[in-house]
């Protein structure tokens, strides 16, 4: 599955899809009455990519993401999972993309009205000389926060979690996350903020509300690495004494709709890190 991220980064800057910032598109167990999500058996999905949803074709949207309303049109839709949306319990993971009239796309996850992404075909500046930032990191955050309670009005709370500066394409990268208990997922707002000017040059937000149906789920950072633990005895045959450093980890799904807490690990002396997903579905009290 990691090995998908880094493909998506790379066709990400090849094709100026919409960046994820390294998380993993997978199914999420939300229902299709949840979504209102409609299979279409007649789509020309080709797995993993760029695919035409017949559903969509020539269909117009009126958009209300800036001050003033604006038409997008169909243009196109993706797949980043290695199954087709067909074969999966929902659409996650896979959208439709529409264009305005500057080229600029919008992202709505696949037959649904859930907006999830926009990226300003002309924003890209690239690198900027030091007399050309004008905007600075608390300005960028600013202009962020401000988009999302304005703009996406989000039903779950997201919290602020990073900011760095990308020195390649002049932009802010601003990161907030859905934690559930605490317990950090893969449901986040990813924001580029230009330096120069403070224009959101890109917005994503793929897994919107793919936690909902877990928010009365009992389950613990605790109860998580102990069963973690458990587990890697079991695989490795040996007891590790949690002699292991966690790089990362969060929840997620896998693409048959699992929930998995998904662990980045690295042993003693191990120069290669592991990586494991460990299933969450029968830890709620």
């Amino acid at each position: 599955m990691k090995n998908k991220v880094i493909l998506l980064i790379t066709i990400i800057i090849i094709t100026s899809v919409i960046m994820t910032g390294g998380i993993i598109f997978a199914v999420s167990e939300l229902s299709k009455k949840d979504l209102a999500y409609k299979f279409d058996p007649e789509a020309e999905n080709d797995e993993f990519g760029y695919f035409t949803n017949k559903n969509k074709l020539n269909e117009k949207l009126i958009s209300n993401l800036w001050d003033d309303a604006i038409e997008i049109k169909y243009s196109e839709s993706f797949n980043i999972n290695s199954l087709s949306v067909e074969k999966r319990v929902d659409a996650y993971g896979t959208e439709d993309i529409y264009l305005d009239e500057f080229e600029n796309k919008y992202y709505y996850l696949y037959n649904t009205n859930i907006f999830c992404g926009y990226l300003d075909y002309a924003g890209s500046v690239f690198y900027l000389n030091k007399n050309d930032i004008k905007i600075k990191e608390d300005d960028a955050i600013r202009i962020s926060d401000n988009f999302i309670d304005e703009k996406l009005k989000p039903e779950i709370d997201y919290k602020y979690r990073d900011c760095q500066y990308d020195e390649s394409l002049g932009t802010y990268i601003i990161i907030y996350t859905y934690y559930m208990n605490n317990i950090k997922t893969d449901d986040e707002c990813i924001f580029r903020v230009r330096a120069d000017n403070g224009k959101i040059h890109m917005f994503s937000n793929h897994n919107y509300k793919r936690f909902e149906k877990y928010k009365n789920m009992n389950i613990s950072n605790d109860q998580l690495e102990e069963r973690l633990e458990e587990k890697l005895e079991e695989v490795m045959g040996y007891k590790t004494n949690k002699e292991y450093n966690i790089v990362y980890d969060y929840l997620t799904h896998t693409e048959e709709g699992e929930l998995v807490m998904y662990y980045f690990l690295r042993f003693p002396e191990q120069e290669i890190p592991h990586e494991y997903y460990l299933p969450v579905n029968d830890l709620s009290n």
